[in-house]
């Protein structure tokens, strides 16, 4: 009989969404048409909407319409106009700007602390103006352990201790959608990589 279950894992160093595919394509072409853009940034356009990220940064000023032959959309031509730096920017097709996530504020925290406390986490989100829960700081910090990236306390009362810093993107806990089949021991079916990196930061 089958099931499906997710299996939770750390990101990869190095593994960029597609939305920072995107966004690194734009910066190299500046100006683009959305079929230009996919190809550059080697995107499936068949699983991702290119266009609503695009509509985002529309309303957002960071792009803008250069030509169009009729309608916005597959066929119009897109100048970056607001050049933002390597962080993509994350907006919503409003253009409303996306809050930071909490693994990344948690990461970078831990980066300039090197050694901290869950409830260090905490108080150090609360002075940055947002709410942290403990639970999520601890079960951060038991996956980043897990992973090699910090040292967990050796008695009651002793910090973690950061040693292993890969860089200033945070190490995403994914939650991979597969298709397991108990009486083989195989994965049938599910998520790439790539498919759970954009669901774990809202992009897919």
């Amino acid at each position: 009989m089958s099931s499906k279950r997710k299996a939770v894992t750390l990101a990869p160093a190095g593994v960029l969404s597609t939305r920072e595919k995107l966004w690194r394509a734009m910066r190299e072409l500046k100006t683009f048409r959305v079929p230009d853009l996919a190809r550059r940034a080697g995107v499936d356009r068949s699983k991702y909407s290119v266009s609503d990220y695009l509509r985002g940064l529309l309303h957002a000023g960071i792009i803008r319409v250069a030509a169009w032959p009729g309608r916005i959309g597959e066929h119009a031509t897109y100048t970056l106009v607001q050049d933002m730096g390597v962080e993509a920017p994350r907006v919503r097709r409003d253009g409303s700007v996306v809050p930071e996530p909490a693994q990344q504020a948690m990461w970078r925290a831990m980066r300039v602390l090197r050694e901290f406390s869950a409830r260090d986490l905490v108080a150090n989100a609360a002075m940055a103006g947002f709410t942290l829960k403990m639970a999520t700081a601890a079960s951060y910090c038991t996956w980043l352990a897990r992973g090699g990236y910090l040292r967990s306390p050796q008695k009651r009362g002793e910090p973690y201790r950061l040693v292993k810093d890969t860089g200033p993107k945070a190490p995403q806990i994914l939650h991979v959608k597969q298709l397991y089949d108990p009486n083989t021991g195989k994965i049938m079916a599910g998520q790439t990589l790539q498919e759970a990196v954009d669901a774990a930061e809202g992009a897919a």
